[in-house]
């Protein structure tokens, strides 16, 4: 497991709400734009944009082999992830792709899985995730 070195998190609102340069430096981040934030410590995980959105409406509820069930959403990106491990392909939800787990990259709690494969999205657990804005 690798976190992004650097003295900034673009994750974390500065004092009083101030719009702030994204990561990848494109757009400013408004703290009124929509974003799913780590319900554990607050951190911005994925944008309400990047929701993806098929016929189930992008929501799922998965069982692991321990009988676990988990209700995940689907994005297409999650900048506030990180991933740990090696991707697997046993018991993956999604035929084709392999998983990874994916960590908040503030407070390393798990917030669900990366999937790899003909395309890369992520699978977030729909509780342990806050919508904002």
């Amino acid at each position: 497991m690798s976190k992004e070195p650097g003295g900034d998190d673009p994750f974390r609102g500065p004092p009083g709400g101030a719009a702030r340069e994204n990561p990848a430096g494109s757009e400013a981040v408004d703290e009124e734009d929509g974003w799913f934030v780590c319900k554990a410590c607050g951190r911005k995980i994925a944008r309400l944009a990047d929701r993806m959105a098929d016929g189930d409406g992008g929501k799922r509820t998965c069982a692991n082999p321990h009988g676990l069930v988990f209700t995940i959403l689907l994005f297409r990106a999650a900048p506030g992830c990180m991933t740990a491990g090696a991707a697997q392909s046993a018991f993956t939800w999604f035929p084709g792709h392999c998983w990874r787990v994916a960590l908040c990259a503030g407070c390393l709690a798990h917030l669900g899985w990366r999937y790899e494969g003909g395309s890369l999205f992520f699978g977030l657990i729909e509780g342990a995730l806050r919508e904002t804005g």
